[in-house]
């Protein structure tokens, strides 16, 4: 008797232990697609991370919106939550919904860490007659042709993707086996998909402000951009053609001209400034600038002078446009290659976001040095390695070959080392320009104008050397400018940045 009792204290004893050692479980909702490519906040390696911080368990249950089932549960849960049309992933946790990658960096680890200590139950999915209250279904008796546009990068066309995918599937074909909405998706940001959504948004008569807009729905009279395209947006338009709207008649070459005239306008407007800028800047680089005077102090210091000196220079700096040309085109069709494999167009696209502003930081940074008498100590400059090979390749040139010969293999090679210096600016300027031009010619012609324009500050200097200026002179000249040149870099980097932005 004493011996089971004392072996119920022991049993008791370690049930309590258990008890107390209990961790507390937060249970939570996600709703992603499986290409989702903004879900890393809510992959369950990162919970699970977050949860062994935190003392706690977290359990997510994931719904895919793939799924039509999947994807009314999310919808009932939005109405339940008088939270609708949020972007993807969503979360359901507690008594909060958290919608899109941003609203969830910034609240879920709060709410987590509200929640560790107490835990949280999973919230109970919508009913049937939830569901059924949540997600209409209009009556469509004929086929409705519909245009939609998405874009790599853009945030928000996953979810009005699947709001029409929701419906496609939901309204099935009708009894002569026609589809009830059909959707024309044009995916990409190629110049045919750019002249085609110009055309649509002409005719319609959108203002300028709502054109090339991803994500955008086109439907009849109608057009839906953005945030607009909603549940209740399209199921708006789909009652009201329910009869039916036929497949928006092909661009007439009329309208295809018209539309390349448009968009060329649009570039001139808005691309046209920060091209001009990065011309001007790009060709006085204080990086790449360096290298130009050390050219002429070593031809100078050979005995070089007057007619010399122009046929050196004239050969340099036709060298240096065609090599800078020939990578400009080959670079433009990479970045047209890439249209073909979207996620990599999209890290790429922000890549140049990232690296426009942090060149930006980092010249402004060089700005302060400067101001503060520290030129020597700026960062971006060629780097010491490269500045050694092409002060190697000058001097070895011009001992070994005549002088234009040596003029032209200078050029080339003394353009493929500064490409790292001078593509800071060069490589978003022509992604600016190819999102802006309509046709291959019109995006040639601005890389030729560019090139030209950027050999200018080369014929100004090699004139200006004929004249009788030093190399000494020209590194004044540089030094007294330095701060402002830094000033219009910071200025152009921070411009280039929030054109490649507005062009997600």
């Amino acid at each position: 008797m004493a011996i089971a009792f004392v072996a119920a204290l022991l049993l008791a004893g370690l049930g309590q232990t258990s008890l107390s050692a209990a961790k507390p479980v937060i249970h939570l909702h996600v709703f992603l697609s499986p290409d989702c490519p903004t879900c890393e906040p809510v992959k369950e390696e990162v919970l699970k991370k977050r949860a062994r911080e935190l003392g706690c368990e977290i359990t997510p249950r994931y719904f895919d919106v793939e799924v039509m089932e999947n994807y009314r549960i999310l919808v009932a849960f939005e109405h339940r939550f008088a939270d609708t049309e949020n972007d993807l992933p969503v979360v359901v946790i507690g008594d909060r919904l958290l919608g899109g990658v941003e609203e969830i960096k910034a609240k879920l680890p709060g709410l987590l860490t509200e929640l560790a200590a107490t835990g949280a139950d999973a919230v109970p999915l919508p009913t049937a007659e939830e569901i059924a209250r949540a997600v209409r279904l209009p009556t469509v008796t004929r086929t409705i042709h519909a245009t939609f546009f998405d874009r790599p990068g853009c945030r928000q066309c996953a979810r009005a993707s699947h709001i029409l995918t929701h419906y496609q599937r939901e309204l099935g074909a009708s009894e002569t086996g026609e589809h009830r909405l059909v959707v024309e998706r044009v995916a990409g940001e190629d110049r045919n998909a750019r002249l085609w959504h110009e055309v649509l948004g002409e005719r319609l008569g959108l203002p300028e402000d709502r054109r090339l807009v991803t994500p955008s729905l086109f439907v009849g009279t109608d057009a839906l951009v953005e945030r607009k395209i909603t549940d209740a947006a399209v199921t708006g338009l789909l009652l009201k053609y329910r009869t039916g709207v036929p497949a928006p008649r092909p661009a007439s070459q009329e309208e295809l001209t018209s539309a390349r005239a448009r968009l060329n306008a649009r570039f001139l407007n808005m691309g046209l400034a920060t091209v001009l800028a990065g011309v001007l800047i790009d060709g006085i680089n204080p990086c790449a600038f360096v290298t130009l005077i050390f050219l002429i102090g070593y031809l100078t210091a050979t005995g070089r002078r007057g007619r010399e000196i122009l046929l050196v220079g004239s050969a340099f700096t036709a060298a240096v446009f065609a090599s800078y040309l020939l990578m400009g085109v080959g670079i433009a069709g990479a970045l047209e290659a890439l249209e073909a494999l979207p996620r990599i167009a999209r890290v790429f696209h922000w890549g140049l976001v990232v690296l426009s502003f942090t060149l930006a930081g980092l010249s402004a940074w060089d700005l302060m040095l400067v101001l503060r008498g520290k030129g020597g100590q700026v960062k971006l400059v060629l780097p010491e390695f490269l500045r050694r090979r092409v002060s190697l390749t000058v001097a070895r040139e011009f001992r070994t070959r005549t002088v234009v010969v040596a003029a032209l293999v200078t050029g080339v090679l003394v353009s493929l080392f500064e490409l790292v210096c001078t593509g800071q600016i060069y490589l978003p300027i022509i992604r600016l320009m190819a999102s802006f031009s309509s046709t291959r010619l019109r995006a040639l012609s601005f890389l030729v104008g560019y090139n030209v324009a950027f050999t200018v500050p080369l014929v100004v200097t090699f004139v200006a050397v004929y004249a009788g200026s030093t190399s000494q002179q020209l590194t004044e000249l540089l030094h007294r400018h330095l701060a402002l040149s830094k000033l219009l870099t910071t200025l152009l980097f921070l411009a280039m940045g929030v054109l490649l932005v507005l062009l997600r």
